[in-house]
């Protein structure tokens, strides 16, 4: 049986889904949280004379070998934390090498593996600009997009698309979530006028990601497992962020076909970013123009099940997963696993 090492965070939902999902099956996944190394984990990683390399890893009292693995799937792991009080000079030295050796670990386990996504790939692909860039060499329509820190010229930018009869969006490079007063904030692509921007000091140090605003009909949300997809349509042309009306009862996606060249450069985009794994975001306008909007390498998705129960893209991801798996004999790799009959297991994981 392979063996598939799930590298992820104890707060990541998807993981822990999967991993349920995966015994279900008959498969025998380990789950690696990298962030408690400092507070319960020791490893030992040895290279002999003639290259011969062992790495072990003691997790919650199990041993977990990290070379001799079929699969892994890096999925948002975090680096180590500091558990214990540190002078402030010593706790930046620990935290520096712990960050060093955990990268490099990542990137000496599995080696014949199949991973999901390969560690060197994700950097790259995780790039606004370089997203932005390469969806144009293959082909994609994208939006005018400007990226800066620069005050007049973010001001001349909206000035332009005003000129234009069109507003302008403003995009953090990751999600920002902040706690206050016990509420849980989180920035979304909003829509901005030259008087939001109004403290040069507070943009000079936040650079951020502007574009044209594209008026839509709806929005396509693609995850591809190699080259298998699952899309849906995202009616929500009344909205900047489909994002911020997840939970609402009015919040509606179909299951959708891409046309087949939309399909063929998101296939040919992977295999040029070595992934084989992404999620894809398209403006679709009211005119029928596909527009790109960024790649996921690592995003979420069983979010669509949650809203959509035929979709079936748990079991989608695990078959993915599992491809060419012998699995136990008591099950059958066909069988459906749901992600509600998972979440009653789990007690409920929140998957969006």
């Amino acid at each position: 049986m392979k063996k598939i090492l799930i590298i992820t965070h104890r707060r990541d939902d998807h993981g822990s889904v999967v991993y349920e999902a995966l015994k279900i099956k008959g498969a025998n996944p380990i789950l690696w949280y990298p962030e408690e190394y400092l507070a319960n984990q020791q490893s030992s990683h040895i290279i002999l004379e003639n290259g011969f390399e062992r790495i072990l890893t003691k997790s919650d009292k199990k041993e977990i070998d990290l070379v001799n693995l079929d699969v892994v799937w890096y999925r948002r792991p975090r680096f180590p934390r500091i558990t214990t009080d540190l002078d402030e000079q010593d706790a930046k030295f620990v935290q520096f090498e712990n960050q060093m050796h955990m990268k490099s670990l990542w990137q000496s386990i599995g080696r014949n593996a199949k991973w999901v996504n390969p560690y060197q790939s994700c950097d790259s692909s995780n790039c606004k600009a370089h997203q932005l860039r390469t969806a144009a060499q293959f082909g994609f329509k994208i939006p005018h997009t400007l990226i800066s820190n620069d005050r007049n010229v973010v001001h001349d930018f909206i000035t332009k698309n005003e000129s234009e009869n069109a507003e302008t969006i403003y995009k953090t490079f990751m999600p920002g979530i902040w706690n206050e007063d016990e509420r849980v904030y989180q920035f979304y692509t909003t829509k901005i006028k030259k008087e939001t921007i109004t403290e040069e000091d507070i943009l000079r140090l936040t650079p951020g990601i502007f574009q044209k605003y594209i008026p839509k009909a709806y929005e396509i949300r693609a995850t591809f497992m190699a080259e298998d997809y699952i899309a849906v349509k995202i009616d929500n042309q009344n909205e900047v962020d489909w994002s911020t009306t997840i939970r609402d009862s009015s919040f509606k996606i179909s299951a959708f076909l891409l046309p087949k060249d939309i399909e063929d450069k998101c296939i040919q985009y992977m295999k040029h970013l070595n992934l084989h794994f992404a999620i894809f975001d398209f403006i679709v306008t009211p005119r029928g123009d596909v527009i790109f909007l960024e790649i996921n390498e690592m995003g979420q998705f069983l979010w669509i099940e949650n809203v959509c129960p035929e979709i079936c893209i748990l079991d989608m991801f695990c078959n993915f997963l599992l491809k060419d798996e012998k699995l136990n004999p008591n099950h059958v790799f066909s069988n459906i696993t749901r992600l509600k009959d998972v979440c009653q297991i789990l007690d409920g994981a929140i998957t969006d």
